[in-house]
């Protein structure tokens, strides 16, 4: 479920993020986004009942949906009461009446389209074609094209950021200078100030603070996205090995049914040095009751490649690599399972990426075999290199929209 505005549904009750599974999906009064799992995105408006089937095909019983196809998810089939619509790389429209009749209407590229009631093979409609059939009746008719784009669906509605629903937030917001961890206390959903490790949150390395206190700078990061408080302060961590923790009010549970997103804004300098291995900045999310178990940890390799472990042994790095010396914006999403493995992905945006209304359909990482019960309430940031790296605009919430500065779709 990529995006839910206004949407009430018969008998369930679905979120943005979600993964559906197979069953109806009736929707009785908003706007959804669907992605399925072959790649085909399908917008809704209700009222509008489907059926998904595969991660192929569905079924529209009832209303209107546009689906859009792009490189890759060709072969999406849609079925009505009346009619099997094959996507041939395109984007289309189909409408179906409480009394079975369908119209299709073709906005871009090819469909093959096939009356149930036929048993000719299909016919292939182009750009600007549009049919009709009635039930029961072989011989489709053609009508005027008059359907909205999906685009233009979403210019509608205006898909728009919800900073409201953030639960945890850190900006940063300071005057510049040199202030104890003590004195970091403002953002949202935290229950105590920033600190310094605790003896026992010290690992075995007996890694060193190059400095105990935390220096706010302004205007060190490129902010090439809509993040208003990106330019009010940030934190310099410095040169050496620097760890800072802040516990918060909620924790991420992973032994339950929930989905969160994170969202971090940094500066990548250049790795120089003699240990380029060991730099770079880690953003881990832990157990206050039990600080060196199961963990969720996100960072950037010592080849610049995004990548995640869990505590448990298990790391996980991508094969893209993202560029040094620029501002990036680091998302992830954990989606725990209370029975079954929990999903977590990981992705890095530099200055020239755009951030769309709706999460990515490939993220830089993906996890495999994460099961885990752990209640993450505590936030480490660490920093380590030859050179200083900015922190800023760390934010948690249960949505993409809630955590990300997305562009807006302008109107035509």
């Amino acid at each position: 479920m990529l995006f839910a505005e206004d949407c009430q549904w018969q008998d369930l009750t679905l979120v943005e993020g979600e993964r559906l599974t197979r069953g109806n999906v009736n929707l009785e009064q908003g706007t959804a986004v669907l992605r399925m799992d072959g790649g085909a995105e399908v917008v809704m408006t209700g009222p509008a009942k489907l059926e998904l089937e595969s991660p192929g095909s569905a079924r529209l019983l009832l209303g209107e949906v546009v689906v859009r196809a792009t490189d890759g998810a060709e072969g999406f089939t849609l079925h009505t009461p009346a009619s099997e619509v094959v996507d041939l790389g395109t984007e289309f429209a189909v409408k179906v009446e409480s009394s079975g009749a369908t119209e299709v209407h073709v906005l871009d590229g090819e469909v093959a389209c096939r009356n149930v009631d036929q048993e000719k093979s299909e016919d292939i409609l182009k750009a600007g074609d549009a049919v009709r059939f009635e039930p029961k009746q072989k011989t489709a008719k053609s009508v005027t094209l008059n359907a909205s784009r999906f685009d233009e669906v979403l210019q509608k509605i205006q898909p728009r950021e919800r900073r409201d629903l953030m639960t945890v937030y850190e900006g940063f917001h300071y005057p510049e200078g040199k202030y104890a961890p003590s004195e970091i206390i403002k953002g949202k959903g935290w229950a105590g100030p920033w600190r310094l490790r605790k003896q026992e949150e010290v690992s075995r390395h007996k890694e060193k603070d190059s400095t105990t206190d935390m220096q706010i700078v302004h205007g060190k990061l490129n902010v090439a996205w809509p993040v208003p408080g990106g330019r009010l302060g940030m934190l310099e961590a410095p040169s050496g090995k620097s760890f800072r923790v802040r516990p918060m009010k909620e924790a991420i549970d992973l032994g339950e049914e929930s989905i969160s997103y994170f969202s971090m804004m940094t500066h990548e300098p250049a790795r120089v040095g003699k240990h380029p291995k060991h730099q770079g900045i880690r953003l881990t999310l832990r157990y206050s009751q039990d600080y060196w178990g199961q963990h969720l940890s996100f960072g950037i390799s010592e080849k610049l490649r995004p990548h995640l472990n869990n505590g448990m042994g298990i790391w996980l790095k991508s094969a893209a690599t993202v560029e040094a010396r620029q501002s990036l914006l680091w998302v992830g999403k954990i989606m725990s399972r209370k029975n079954g493995d929990d999903e977590v992905t990981f992705r890095v945006y530099g200055e020239e990426d755009i951030l769309d209304y709706a999460e990515p359909a490939e993220w830089h990482v993906v996890s495999r075999g994460f099961d885990m019960d752990a209640k993450l309430d505590l936030v480490l940031l660490t920093s380590n290199g030859a050179a200083p790296r900015i922190i800023d605009e760390l934010r948690i919430g249960p949505t993409w929209r809630s955590v990300v500065p997305i562009r807006t779709i302008a109107k035509n």
